[in-house]
């Protein structure tokens, strides 16, 4: 089979992890980025610059991409297009696909948001199967796509995150997310890793993490990073700690974060904060859960206790199995391609 796919690196990288995904079952894939190239960007950025439309550049630029996106459909000629979270692709260009007679998928991996939400929305309409990563997003998006929307939740793959045999625990906890400036997310983020006692050794890693040096000045003897990290250096990580922090974006309502497949697949001991596919998605009790900074605080000193070692790695052991039988990317190309002998059918 021959699949078109256009996505984004948000969420742990899920498109590569999708492309990755198909190829290994055997199928051949182009990868269109919906990033625009940097010419247009910087030709972009002027043109808001001097705009007294901001709306009007953004829609131009869209329908630039657009076509571009069109064109290349039109030229790899595929059984499959596939789309994950590409708001800036134009309706018009989606809807223009359609007459190629293929089967148009769509994954939601993030709320529709930013200039591109109508747009986003309304496309919907335009897909035969959709895919969404959260259940409250799928409310929103069922105002425009009639049938059934598919729970498809994130995942990780086992190529990526593994255990590392010898492995030294040298940190009792590790917290590894994006920390953005602009964003509430990141605030509290930042907060979250400043109010862990001082009698425990961690690190913190991801983008962002020195913009917040001069709210939480303490914050430097626990950063070891402030940029995007290779997964390697995060495997890692996840091999040198006790205890991973898993505290989701305010995004996710009910959805749950790669990171939860992530740090099981490295073969680590995770704590979260609750999301409601933790029960749809994992055995009871998989992860100790937390609600607000005393409980992550308890449940760091009780499981990084040697007394809790063995404990510690039975869930994990347990954990890592369930998420190698269910939920590796390779899964989720498989449920996604399910859907293409209905559409063949018709």
């Amino acid at each position: 089979m021959r699949i078109h796919l256009t996505g984004t690196n948000w969420h742990g990288a899920t498109t590569f992890n999708l492309e990755r995904a198909f190829k290994d079952l055997g199928h051949k894939v182009l990868f269109f980025d919906k990033h625009p190239s940097k010419r247009d960007r910087v030709m972009k950025n002027i043109a808001l610059r001097l705009s007294r439309k901001p709306y009007g550049v953004e829609e131009r630029f869209s329908n630039r991409r657009g076509n571009e996106w069109f064109e290349s459909v039109q030229g790899y000629a595929p059984d499959l297009i596939f789309i994950e979270d590409a708001p800036n692709i134009s309706p018009d260009f989606i809807s223009k696909a359609r007459e190629l007679g293929k089967p148009i998928f769509y994954y939601l991996t993030s709320p529709p948001h930013g200039h591109g939400a109508k747009e986003q929305m309304w496309c919907f309409q335009y897909v035969d199967e959709l895919f969404s990563i959260d259940e409250e997003w799928s409310k929103i998006a069922s105002q425009f796509f009639k049938k059934p929307i598919h729970h498809l939740p994130l995942a990780a793959s086992p190529k990526d995150f593994y255990p590392i045999p010898g492995a030294q625990k040298k940190y009792d906890a590790a917290y590894i997310a994006s920390v953005p400036e602009q964003s509430p997310d990141g605030l509290m983020r930042a907060h979250l890793v400043d109010q862990i006692p001082k009698q425990y050794s961690v690190v913190a890693l991801g983008s962002g993490w020195n913009y917040w040096l001069k709210l939480f000045p303490k914050l430097q003897s626990r950063i070891q990073a402030s940029s995007s990290i290779s997964i390697a250096k995060m495997n890692e990580a996840f091999n040198a700690s006790k205890v991973i922090i898993n505290f989701h974006s305010t995004g996710h309502t009910s959805s749950i974060s790669a990171r939860t497949f992530e740090v099981a697949l490295a073969g680590s001991f995770q704590i979260a904060d609750y999301r409601k596919d933790l029960d749809v998605l994992l055995p009871p009790n998989s992860i100790p859960l937390f609600s607000n900074l005393k409980e992550m605080n308890d449940l760091i000193g009780h499981w990084s206790e040697l007394a809790q070692e063995k404990e510690r790695e039975e869930k994990v052991r347990k954990l890592r199995d369930h998420v190698l039988a269910h939920h590796t990317w390779e899964h989720r190309a498989k449920e996604i391609l399910k859907y293409i002998k209905s559409f063949n059918e018709k």
